[in-house]
């Protein structure tokens, strides 16, 4: 273990060990920020009425006035914020659950970034928690993509169906598949480090 030691030594500075340092302040901020945000956002949900959300459309045609003074337009929608009054209370626990959904995976990745730099700040550069954190990591931001995107599927259920008396049959829904991106990346990063652990094991082994 001193070989690991003297070795990271050498690699880390200590310009790197107060960005290390310094990204655990971050996440702490962002986590702060991130809670007061989502507590925020639930009280709007629970307390406005009618609901505000972003429902997605099939180019449905519509008119507004962008012409010359204001004149009528037709144009084609394919997203839209539509006020909801009175949806079913499923569409209320759905909104609150992707909000809190959100926040918990957040929280998660911000943790587990934490974990990482602390270790890194202790020269354990390549060890089994930094794999173990990085894989949670991406694990909580699949969670959180999947629980987000449910939720706020039933809630734009809901909502048409109270706004239309369930007269419009909206079979649609959106998503943003970038988060996926991250889990890709966390699960790639994960696996090098375990690489990077068992090589080193092997390595300090040979010693």
């Amino acid at each position: 273990m001193e070989r690991t030691g003297e070795a990271a030594d050498a690699v880390l500075t200590k310009d790197d060990r107060w960005s290390a340092i310094g990204t655990v302040a971050l996440a702490v901020l962002l986590g702060s920020a991130t809670v007061a945000f989502g507590v925020a956002d639930i009280v709007r949900i629970v307390t406005e009425d009618p609901v505000s959300l972003l429902a997605p459309f099939s180019g449905e045609p519509a008119q507004l006035p962008i012409g010359p003074g204001a004149e009528m337009r037709e144009v084609s929608v394919e997203s839209a914020h539509i006020s909801a009054p009175g949806i079913p209370a499923v569409s209320y626990t759905a909104l609150v659950g992707g909000v809190v959904a959100g926040i918990v995976a957040t929280l998660v990745v911000l943790a587990c970034v934490s974990v990482l730099c602390l270790n890194i700040v202790r020269r354990r550069i390549f060890a089994v928690s930094n794999a173990r954190a990085l894989t949670i990591a991406a694990s909580a931001v699949g969670f959180g993509w999947a629980v987000t995107f449910l939720a706020d599927t039933v809630a734009i259920n809901g909502a048409f169906n109270a706004i239309s008396g369930g007269d419009y049959n909206n079979v649609l829904a959106q998503t943003n598949f970038t988060p996926l991106l991250g889990v890709f990346v966390l699960g790639a990063l994960a696996a090098a480090f375990r690489v990077g652990e068992r090589l080193q094991r092997d390595t300090e082994g040979l010693v």
